[in-house]
């Protein structure tokens, strides 16, 4: 099974800036790339779709990612883990299909971007309260900025 990892740039710096490879095209293939930006204190998740894998990035600004594993077959079912993404240390989250994914705006402004490996699809789509009460995730703040739909989100047992 695969699991989630935080893939660690080579950076390649000098005084005209740096450079660094995003992703390689080997990890997964790509059907679509994303794109959003948040202010601080937005909490988008908990996220997932259905037999699509992502490679989520934040080159602009640093936000608290987490990921939430939904394989009931999987040592790890239910628990959760939580990364640092930002443009100061260009880490970036590998999420194995099976994973929700969510990410918290700790920085004034944020900018996510990520590939995912199925293009959206509203009916594999599905998301569950990031405050649930089984999955019990450290958010940096509990007050937050969600939208409308993340904040009417059944509990996770309600989606399995």
């Amino acid at each position: 099974m695969e699991e989630p990892f935080l893939d660690k740039i080579k950076l390649f710096e000098d005084e005209r800036g740096y450079f660094h490879q995003v992703m390689q095209d080997s990890l997964m293939e790509i059907a679509q790339i994303n794109h959003s930006f948040s202010v601080k204190g937005v909490l988008r998740g908990m996220h997932f779709q259905k037999g699509q894998a992502k490679y989520v990035y934040c080159p602009i600004g640093e936000v608290f990612d987490v990921v939430v594993d939904m394989r009931k077959d999987s040592p790890t079912y239910m628990q959760w883990k939580g990364y640092t993404l930002s443009g100061k240390n260009k880490n970036k989250l590998y999420v194995p299909e099976g994973f929700a994914h969510g990410f918290y705006v700790v920085s004034d402004t944020a900018h996510v971007v990520y590939a995912v490996s199925e293009r959206y699809n509203p009916k594999q789509e599905g998301n569950f309260d990031p405050f649930d009460k089984d999955i019990k995730i450290d958010w940096p703040e509990k007050t937050v900025i969600q939208s409308f739909k993340d904040k009417k989100a059944p509990s996770f047992k309600e989606v399995i």
